[in-house]
């Protein structure tokens, strides 16, 4: 018998047992902050908010790798990705994931959480449960709170199948006219702008779904309710712009923003068996197929826990962290010039989270904004807060009349209208704003400080592997120096 050893020079890097699949490995990756909900070592509310990021995460997937894989299949189903399969192999074996997933996420919901907050003096109850003094509160809420947002549709001749927004929640009904027994389907969107989890009282929260649903009478008087499902539909977030020519790229993501809100659905959640010719109209206005309807137990919309995770008890939550300020930030506290001094004087690395984001790199483009020897700032853009106090630095330095340039690439994806509304705001306040090339993204973090000094014009500068967004950071490992 003979043996061979083959060295690893001598294996083709195109072996496609060298590598995973992209999109399977995400999925494993999810997996993995799944077990941190079904972990008991993590504390009960930050198990339910890593149920909340595994369900958020997965909507994201959905809407984005399994939207991209249907455009590949259209063009080429044969191509292979470098491990080897199809992009039609990808897309059925990670369709079966995505459904295994979501079983295995409502099962830690209703086998794990749901009894383990319940033990905890937190519990999820059906209105019908509730006492007479409940029930009166909480109708003076929906009558005040929520029947004034809320817009029944039913579906006739002269009323079509109504749009349903991606990740929104719906009840889906069918309806029996009184006076001629013919049924229709109608539809309810519960409305994204008020708690899904409403407070009942002594420690009981209510699905804000199920008090609408307590509550049918007023939105259809008259009318038999023959049978009550939640839908939820996730349309496609890829945007076109890859490739395409645009005189002006600001207005290009704009447009495609619009067509994404009209996007093609990529799947459907339904809780319940919805009858023959109901499962029929639905596949047919959504252009599904059978296969993209997925039945569940519900709650639909999983991330919304993130309600529930974010409720004030201490015993359940980790212990608030507090980062630390480095030494040398803490020193530079004479004026806004003494943190360049002690740049000047050495690097400075600086961990996030474990360090402040707000007391080193927000402060670096404050001190920039707020010292008259600096001449101008420049900084790229990728991921940003709603609230970014970086920004508004760049904001102020611009009204100082320093000279403020920003490369804010708008095609961060889920963030588009954030990086747009910032464009908005820059160029108003006369920053010079360039956007990212249509063909690429830029994910570079780097600010660059122009200071003139006794010596000279010195260029101070930030190099980071995280975004610019004061939120994430301090949640999110990120590297700068």
């Amino acid at each position: 018998m003979t043996f061979s050893v083959e060295s690893a020079d001598q294996q083709s890097l195109d072996d496609p047992l060298l590598y995973a699949n992209r999109e399977l490995s995400w999925l494993d990756f999810n997996d993995r902050v799944l077990a941190e909900a079904y972990d008991p070592r993590n504390p009960l509310l930050e198990r339910v908010r890593f149920l909340s990021i595994t369900a958020s995460n997965l909507d994201e997937f959905y809407s984005k790798r399994i939207a991209w894989l249907r455009q590949m299949l259209a063009t080429d189903a044969t191509h292979r990705t470098v491990d080897g399969l199809t992009i039609a192999e990808q897309l059925e074996a990670i369709l079966k994931r995505c459904t295994v997933s979501r079983r295995e996420m409502e099962s830690c919901w209703h086998d794990v959480l749901e009894p383990s907050l319940a033990e905890a003096g937190i519990r999820v109850v059906r209105f019908g449960s509730l006492d007479a003094e409940a029930h009166e509160k909480l109708r003076r809420y929906f009558v005040d709170s929520v029947y004034p947002v809320l817009t029944p549709l039913v579906v006739d001749p002269a009323h079509p199948f109504p749009f349903i927004s991606s990740a929104s929640v719906s009840l889906l009904l069918s309806v029996r006219e009184p006076h001629t027994g013919r049924e229709r389907t109608a539809r309810v969107k519960v409305p994204p702008n008020r708690p899904r989890f409403i407070d009942a009282g002594d420690g009981r929260f209510i699905l804000l779904e199920d008090l609408i649903v307590a509550h049918l009478d007023m939105l259809f008087p008259g009318v038999q309710v023959l049978d009550v499902h939640l839908l939820r539909v996730l349309r496609s977030i890829e945007l076109g712009t890859t490739g395409e020519a645009a005189d002006d790229l600001l207005e290009l993501v704009e447009a495609e923003l619009r067509r994404r809100r009209l996007a093609d659905a990529v799947g459907a959640e339904v809780t319940g068996m919805l009858s023959y010719e109901s499962e029929q109209q639905l596949l047919r206005e959504l252009q599904l197929r059978p296969s993209d309807l997925i039945t569940c137990s519900g709650p639909l919309g999983l991330a919304d826990l993130t309600q529930l995770a974010g409720l004030p008890l201490a015993d359940h939550l980790y212990p608030p962290f507090t980062p630390t300020v480095p030494s040398a930030f803490v020193l530079a506290t004479d004026d806004d010039t003494a943190l360049f001094d002690r740049i000047r004087a050495q690097d400075i690395l600086v961990h996030h989270p474990y360090e402040s984001f707000d007391a080193t790199v927000a402060r670096f483009i404050s001190d920039a904004a707020n010292d008259p020897s600096v001449l101008a700032i420049k900084q790229t853009l990728y991921r940003t807060s709603p609230d970014s106090p970086l920004l508004l630095s760049l904001l102020d330095a611009s009204m100082k009349g320093k000279q403020v340039a920003v490369l804010l690439e708008l095609t961060a994806r889920l963030d588009e209208e954030n990086n747009i509304e910032w464009a908005r705001r820059l160029e108003e306040a006369g920053v010079h704003v360039a956007y990212g090339n249509p063909s690429q993204k830029i994910h570079s973090k780097i600010s660059l400080v122009v200071r003139e000094e006794p010596t000279g014009v010195q260029l101070y500068a930030h190099i980071g592997s995280g975004n610019y967004n004061s939120r994430t950071a301090r949640s999110t490992p990120m590297l700068g120096c």
